[in-house]
């Protein structure tokens, strides 16, 4: 997948890739647009051309690895982690899921110039958002200023748990 892709879900409802935001172990990320005008991300698992002659076989790997954490994040019962708006399968057999776009993260407020009670106030927060987790996920195992989502004044959202296995 690349930007300029289309990928249709099971009603039709199509989204256009805009732009790669970040490249993981088992998926891309991407940016994208539904035809009236709302981003969201979609994360997609790595195709067997995303691999090196030889090691193609991964993407099936990944493609299991994507269904899981939709079913995984569809369960919990916390607003405290980032969980798909919805889960289908492509026109073409590729598991998607689909976020919510969110742009304030911590990495662009860090940018800015904040208090020492600011920036602690940020870090409590960020510790009461693991706290909230249910136990399998608070070694979130991906945890940065990217993936820390500033909701409110009062409300963290982390993004990207651990991967299941």
């Amino acid at each position: 997948m690349k930007a300029g892709d289309i990928i249709s879900d099971e009603q039709g409802l199509q989204y256009e890739l805009k732009s790669l935001l970040g490249k993981g172990l088992w998926s891309n990320t991407f940016l994208a647009k539904a035809p009236d005008g709302v981003q969201w991300v979609l994360k997609i698992p790595l195709s067997a051309s995303d691999f090196p002659s030889g090691q193609e076989a991964q993407a099936q790997k990944c493609r299991k690895i994507a269904v899981k954490y939709g079913d995984m994040l569809k369960k919990i019962k916390t607003q405290d982690i980032l969980c798909p708006h919805k889960v289908f399968v492509s026109s073409s057999d590729i598991p998607i899921l689909v976020f919510k776009h969110h742009s304030k993260n911590l990495e662009q407020k860090l940018r800015q110039k904040l208090s020492f009670q600011e920036l602690l106030g940020i870090c409590i927060r960020i510790v009461d958002a693991l706290d909230a987790l249910p136990l399998p996920l608070r070694a979130h195992g991906n945890l940065h200023p990217r993936n820390i989502f500033l909701m409110d004044r009062d409300r963290i959202v982390l993004s990207d748990p651990v991967t299941p296995i």
